[in-house]
């Protein structure tokens, strides 16, 4: 399996990361602008990886949505309202998300073909 982060254009490898100097004697202005620089990267290596993460993430649920569509797509639309119904949802709402016409709002009992399925899913 490929790491995700490594192929991102955007991930934390491609950031480079700036040479510090020795820590030998440097003044106290020097040591400051040097751990200013120091938190500056740490800080966008993490701003980049947050970045990532929420791509991973965000792509999780996309395949989770479809999976459960699918998954409900192949029930029966009676079955699938009647859950619906279950949960709270009245059908005048569902019929409003879905853009349904008023003649098929009260056919709910008619016979259904997988698109017709999926339309309701």
């Amino acid at each position: 399996m490929t790491d995700t982060l490594s192929q991102s254009p955007t991930s934390a490898d491609v950031v480079p990361v700036p040479e510090f100097p020795a820590q030998g004697t440097m003044t106290i202005d020097e040591r400051a602008r040097d751990l200013a620089e120091r938190a500056g990267h740490i800080r966008n290596r993490s701003s980049l990886v947050n970045g990532d993460a929420a791509e991973i993430q965000h792509d999780a649920f996309r395949i989770q949505l479809d999976t459960l569509t699918a998954h409900l797509a192949r029930q029966d639309p009676p079955e699938l309202l009647d859950q619906l119904s279950g949960l709270g949802f009245a059908w005048r709402d569902i019929a409003r998300m879905r853009s349904v016409c008023r003649s098929v709002r009260y056919d709910v009992g008619g016979p259904a073909s997988f698109q017709t399925a999926r339309t309701v899913g």
